[in-house]
């Protein structure tokens, strides 16, 4: 007797055409880097169905500033939500039972590099194949304004989604990602790159693009490009030929040859027969330790590890749109397939030419900061040891990545001194820069031959403690920065709205010649300084020595310096192991204005990943009135200050051990009484100490210059000071004599190698420090 099968009438056919685990689509395409949009993810349940409390996941890159997702305030930005919407029923098949969704976001919701997440459970009740899920990012339907999408283009952005459809908390991909394009926006200013500085009737290459809000090169239809330089000892002007701007191009690259000796101010104007932007820079023609500064950026990731977009795209953005001659491209040791890493080996070795772009390969291992932290392994020569020595045995940290097989990570070099261990035998051949990311460099470990540089300066932040602290042990490190970049955008990148908060760095590098073999020997000897992403020039030296060099020497030491900017230098200093040994502070050395001051505030919550503190400041100023006032150092237009009436003003901006500023102009310094309310929050918007109110009166601040308010952390502070009136020098150059008629104090009790270096700071905090000299006392 047959048996007769009871079943929902039709679903077997249509459950035979759904993906098992289901699908995801979005309601764009494209976006443009910045903008707020409210964009439209809709899930259709796959043929599994939800069980009773599974749950759905959607997740983005770690490293994308997406605006900061919220599910607290529907009517404020970037608010996220998520609606169940059931399909109809065939007959003789029960509803869904699911009562309702609930839905937050996590930052670190997933695991890396799929770490930012928006989490959607099922409560009380089931979901069957065909429903859909829809969250909206930035759902407008309550008055928000949308979410803003990242700040930094990306050809391929995309939103992965997980599902567990059996409640059991196991987690599965589902296929098909959904792929943006993150595009510029329209061109907000020109950016005009050169080398500041070069000898006379040596070629200058000069890069001109044009960048959007955020920093993002702009592409443009034909344009005319004229240089003119201006100045020179005979204070003539040269004007180049006017060059075409091809359509669809990014930057235009110049070549200028200065006629004549002397400061000159290069101007640049850029004309598409709509619109014309002019921008100048300065640019220094004399004598020079070589013959023109060469500036690198040590530390790039691309999108085979955790970066934005291909190898080869960031090998060109670094050659062609940030003008820069020496690329360090950097892996994670951990996350790099074997293939990826042969892939990344050709692109650079097609990009290498010497005496045009120099490019080394290079690795980060990953391990955590109890057994070393992060350190650059930079390959100098043609012996690239990685991913395995001669013996097949691994030279990773570690090895995790979603390709993997297994899940659990597999140990491969730990602790670091395993890693120093890996490369010892021929230290000339490789460069070791302990650095500040996310798993900040335990200084409990050196290798005096392999470690050469320190990293002072990243996206990540600003980090001279890790430098002052090797020195104070003894360690005779040079001075780098790099970008750590993983926007896509390396050679002093533009900063991000949120972990990478500040413009990549920079390290200047003094060599006889742009060659892989010169610049590598240049780095060992630490013919170095580091920039906040400028390309500002910092020299030191003594006798016939330069910076990065050991001399012997004793009673006063004699020593020269030189800054080259852009802004004005504000303030340089000699700094030893111990602290400033010498300053100079332009504001005080050219005369305080009469009724001119600022507020300046600036440092980082910790030394670790999530470092930044976001300043939320409200300033009243009473008893005079404020004629005019101007904001420097803030990074991207989501830091503002407010100007509100009867001397109110509302500041917000975040700081990554960098330092922001408002500087006012007032009718009556003397008669001013300023109140600073004070709010530190970090990165999870949680308070950060208690609040601080603040008092300042004119007359104390005329009698002391500056008045300084710790906050502790790491360097958390706010400062109220005097500045001038008179226009900040370009560039400093002086001699003068340290006067020590004895030994300085020992470092920590090592055999003493005194370091001295330079250290100098513009206005708006673009920084400067050189690589020391390492003075050992003559017996």
């Amino acid at each position: 007797m047959a048996t007769t099968v009871i079943a929902p009438e039709g679903l077997e056919a249509y459950l035979a055409g759904l993906p098992f685990l289901g699908s995801l689509s979005a309601s764009h395409g494209e976006v443009r880097a910045g903008a707020v949009e409210e964009i439209l993810l809709v899930y259709e349940i796959g043929a599994s169905g939800i069980a009773d409390s599974g749950r759905l996941k959607i997740t983005f890159k770690f490293y994308s500033d997406w605006g900061e997702l919220q599910t607290h305030e529907p009517r404020a930005r970037d608010y996220v939500s998520a609606r169940f919407v059931p399909r109809a029923s065939f007959p003789g098949e029960s509803p869904a039972t699911l009562r309702r969704l609930a839905v937050k976001y996590d930052t670190k919701g997933h695991e890396r590099p799929y770490q930012k997440a928006v989490i959607v459970d099922l409560v009380d009740g089931f979901a069957r194949p065909g429903d859909r899920i829809e969250v909206r990012l930035g759902d407008r339907s309550h008055g928000g304004a949308g979410t803003r999408v990242q700040t930094f283009v990306e050809d391929a952005f995309r939103f992965r989604a997980y599902v567990d459809v059996t409640g059991t908390s196991r987690l599965a991909a589902v296929p098909g990602d959904i792929v943006l394009r993150v595009a510029a926006g329209p061109p907000h200013a020109l950016r005009v790159l050169t080398p500041r500085a070069a000898r006379p009737g040596v070629s200058v290459p000069v890069v001109v693009r044009l960048d959007d809000a955020w920093g993002n090169p702009c592409a443009l239809a034909d344009a005319r490009v004229s240089f003119s330089l201006r100045g020179g000892a005979a204070v003539s002007e040269t004007v180049s030929e006017t060059v075409t701007w091809l359509a669809g191009a990014r930057a235009l690259r110049h070549e200028l040859r200065p006629p004549e000796a002397g400061d000159h101010r290069l101007e640049v104007r850029v004309d598409s027969g709509e619109e014309t932007w002019v921008s100048s820079v300065p640019l220094s023609i004399g004598e020079l330790p070589s013959e023109r500064p060469y500036f690198a950026d040590l530390h790039v990731h691309a999108h085979d590890t955790v970066g934005t977009n291909s190898t080869a795209s960031n090998l060109s953005f670094a050659r062609d749109l940030a003008g820069l001659d020496v690329l360090g491209y950097t892996v994670n040791d951990f996350q790099i397939t074997d293939r990826d890493w042969s892939s990344a080996l050709a692109d650079i070795a097609r990009f290498h030419a010497d005496g045009r772009f120099v490019c080394f390969p290079g690795t980060e291992w990953c391990g955590n900061s109890a057994v070393g932290g992060d350190h650059n392994v930079v390959f100098l020569s043609d012996e690239v040891r990685f991913p395995n020595d001669a013996t097949g045995r691994s030279l990773r940290s570690f090895e995790w990545h979603e390709h993997m097989r297994g899940a659990a990570p597999e140990p491969g070099r730990w602790p670091l001194t395993a890693l120093y261990a890996a490369y010892q035998d021929a230290p000339e051949r490789f460069l070791l820069i302990p650095h500040v990311g996310g798993r900040r460099a335990s200084l409990d470990y050196h290798h005096p031959e392999l470690e050469r540089l320190c990293e002072l300066a990243s996206s990540w932040g600003h980090f001279e403690w890790l430098f002052s602290e090797a020195l104070a042990r003894g360690y005779r490190l040079g001075a780098s920065a790099s970008g750590d970049e993983h926007r896509g955008r390396p050679g002093g990148g533009a900063p991000g709205a949120s972990i990478f908060g500040v413009r990549g760095g920079l390290t200047g590098v003094l060599s006889p010649a742009l060659d892989r073999a010169a610049i590598g020997l240049a780095l060992r000897q630490r013919r170095t300084w580091a920039t906040t992403g400028e390309r500002n020039v910092a020299l030191v030296g003594s006798g016939a020595h330069v910076q990065g060099d050991e001399l012997e020497h004793a009673g006063p030491l004699p020593v020269r310096y030189r800054v080259l900017g852009h802004s004005g230098w504000e303030y340089v200093a000699l700094k030893d192991h111990r602290g400033v040994v010498w300053e100079r502070d332009l504001h005080r050395e050219l005369g305080y204005a009469a009724n001119r001051l600022r507020v300046r505030w600036g440092g980082a919550r910790v030394r670790d990943r999530y470092r930044w503190a976001t300043y939320a400041l409200s300033l009243r100023v009473s008893d005079t009135a404020v004629e005019d006032w101007t904001a420097r150092g803030f990074e991207h237009p989501e830091e503002s200050v407010r100007a509100l009436s009867d001397g109110r003003f509302e500041v917000r901006s975040t700081t990554h051990g960098d330092a922001d500023e408002l500087d006012l102009r007032l009718v009556s310094l003397r008669d001013a009484q300023l109140t600073l309310d004070v709010r530190v929050s970090g990165f999870d918007g949680q308070p950060w100490g208690e609040a601080a109110q603040l008092e300042v009166h004119g007359g104390a601040l005329l009698d002391k210059g500056r008045i300084h308010f710790d906050l502790g952390g790491e360097g958390l502070f706010v400062a109220v000071e005097r500045v001038t009136d008179a226009v900040l020098p370009l560039e400093l150059t002086g001699e003068l004599t340290l006067p020590w008629s004895a030994p300085p104090p020992a470092l920590d009790g090592q055999a003493p190698a005194y370091p001295v270096y330079l250290f100098g700071r513009e206005i708006g905090d673009a920084k400067v420090w050189t690589s020391p000299l390492f003075v050992r006392w003559a017996r």
